[in-house]
């Protein structure tokens, strides 16, 4: 039975049985149906996907279908497939967020067209969840990419579907499935038959919600017959539909799916080699302004130096704790882009101090913390720990007294 089904014979049932289940349908699911799904052997072996990822999931499934019924057929499709390939991709990785690289994209859901799938993405962002752009780097532009993410679950409490989504992606299943063809894999069930009308209604392959037209109806029965003549449904003698237990997969990638690869691979090594090219043109310029700048500097005075030092210092201390931590981020993120090592950088200084000198900083900084209020001193310790946990610097034993 599905849950609708199980709950529908417990609300049927003879009113002195069952009487427990009957009480509360919430701790009916909780408690019963989902434990039920997680233990039953009957289903095809899939990766087991933490609660939590598979709440936040299964409502980024029903605000996609909201999002589905609002856009026109062909961006219909697209948009449903992108969407789909990442909450698979979420679920099997335990992260409710994860790179979204758009040629991936391309190997993954079988669009040849970059173009379609950064529209797809676009239209996500906002509706399915976030579409994050500052992830990539461009002076690390061969190791990261855009990132895509989905809030965690509203904590309502829902029953879990058995796991028959867990569908292979297209390009590593027979008959070079197109994007829609696999949308219609996807909305077969193992055991519930469905007629060609109820899958183009779940598949979302119809108009609108409710109303299939008599081609919509072909174009889901051809697709239907496409996946049978490869072993991927199976239909009964009243015209319903279901899929195998197991899905046949490809042992190796078809001709055409290996031309695909090809390109993407070739299209990935210019990115890649220009983007080296760019990185060093890029580092060699950072070195020549740094170098000037370290010969200006020393060019200066002591006293000069000295003054320069105190007002600087000055305007940091008058920040205050958040702009001062947004100040020092974005100095390590330039040293980072650098080259420097920070941490090795801050052993080297550390050993360079001249002890008394440092002891006699130290018994002032360690006065002027005590000397803050208690909800300053916890806004400063905070800071100092999450940057030190960010940059890699080491801790101090006693850091919270200490703060330098």
């Amino acid at each position: 039975m599905s849950h609708e089904e199980a709950w529908h014979a417990i609300e049927t049932a003879h009113p002195e049985s069952m009487t427990r289940s009957r009480a509360s349908w919430p701790r009916w699911v909780r408690a019963v149906w989902n434990v039920a799904v997680k233990s039953d052997d009957d289903f095809a072996p899939v990766p087991r996907v933490d609660e939590p990822i598979l709440h936040a999931t299964q409502e980024a499934r029903d605000r996609l279908r909201t999002l589905a019924w609002t856009l026109g057929m062909r961006e219909r499709v697209s948009v449903l497939a992108v969407a789909t390939v990442l909450l698979h991709r979420m679920e099997r990785e335990g992260s409710l967020r994860v790179p979204c690289p758009e040629r991936d994209l391309v190997l993954d859901t079988g669009i040849r067209s970059r173009t379609t799938i950064r529209a797809a993405l676009r239209r996500l962002h906002g509706a399915l969840g976030t579409l994050h752009t500052d992830s990539y780097d461009i002076a690390q532009r061969a190791t990261s990419s855009f990132e895509f993410e989905i809030p965690a679950a509203s904590g309502v409490v829902r029953d879990i579907a058995p796991p028959s989504f867990h569908i292979p992606l297209a390009p590593t299943l027979p008959g070079e499935l197109p994007p829609a063809a696999w949308l219609v894999l996807v909305s077969l069930d193992l055991r519930v038959g469905q007629l060609a009308e109820d899958v183009a209604l779940k598949a979302q392959l119809c108009p609108l919600p409710g109303e299939v037209s008599g081609w919509t109806r072909r174009q889901v029965l051809r697709h239907l017959a496409h996946l049978q003549a490869h072993g991927l449904a199976q239909v009964s003698a009243d015209g319903k539909w279901t899929r195998p237990q197991a899905l046949p997969t490809l042992e190796s990638a078809s001709a055409e799916q290996q031309v695909v690869r090809e390109r993407i691979s070739l299209e990935r090594l210019v990115f890649r080699e220009r983007a080296s090219a760019w990185v060093l043109a890029r580092r060699a310029s950072i070195a020549a302004c740094q170098e000037r700048a370290q010969r200006w500097w020393a060019g200066l005075d002591a006293g000069e130096r000295a003054l320069r030092v105190q007002r600087l210092s000055g305007e940091f201390s008058s920040l205050s704790v958040w702009h001062q931590q947004q100040r020092k981020r974005s100095w390590e993120e330039r040293n980072l882009r650098r080259g420097v090592e920070l941490a090795q950088r801050h052993a080297a200084w550390l050993h360079a101090q001249d002890r008394r000198e440092f002891e006699r900083r130290r018994e002032e900084r360690r006065a002027w913390f005590a000397n803050l209020a208690q909800p300053l001193r916890q806004a400063y310790a905070t800071s100092w720990d999450e940057h030190r946990h960010r940059y890699g610097y080491p801790t101090f034993a006693d850091e919270r007294s200490d703060p330098r």
